[in-house]
């Protein structure tokens, strides 16, 4: 699995950004403001570039917070990648991901970028991955992760 995505990372990363020079940097969301930032930047939908449908997360409405998302920490680089991202991955069948029985596995693609996470005046250089999955007209966040440079 550790070899399929960093393969997977490799292809994404092979062509983002187009300015090697040019990582965004992002503002680390602190995990006792993650609900107030999700009530603010995460209940619209969002255009993305590179796939045709708009995106949205899938909110739980016991915790308020968004559903497959692992850290929440990196929440504004996820808003920013879904926003900016110039290519999309196509994904096929993989242990891990199941996509619902009613759509294509063509109907899940992947995003990912490279950021700096700034945390207080300290910076974080991750890799932001996030997988869509198509439901009608829209894409849904299926599950969103960040690992650093050493993972």
């Amino acid at each position: 699995m550790a070899n399929v995505l960093k393969s997977t990372l490799y292809v994404l990363m092979s062509r983002l950004p187009r300015s090697t020079t040019v990582i965004p940097t992002v503002l680390t969301v602190k995990h006792d403001k993650a609900q107030n930032f999700c009530a603010l930047f995460c209940n619209i939908t969002f255009s993305c570039p590179a796939l045709p449908y708009r995106i949205h997360f899938a909110m739980d409405n016991d915790t308020r917070l968004p559903v497959g998302v692992k850290d929440f920490e990196a929440l504004e680089a996820y808003i920013d990648l879904v926003q900016t991202a110039e290519d999309a991955l196509p994904l096929a069948k993989q242990k891990g991901v199941t996509p619902s029985t009613t759509q294509r596995s063509s109907d899940m693609v992947e995003l990912g970028g490279e950021y700096i996470l700034n945390y207080n005046k300290v910076d974080a250089h991750i890799h932001v991955l996030m997988i869509l999955e198509r439901k009608k007209d829209a894409y849904i966040v299926y599950k969103a992760w960040s690992e650093n440079e050493n993972e």
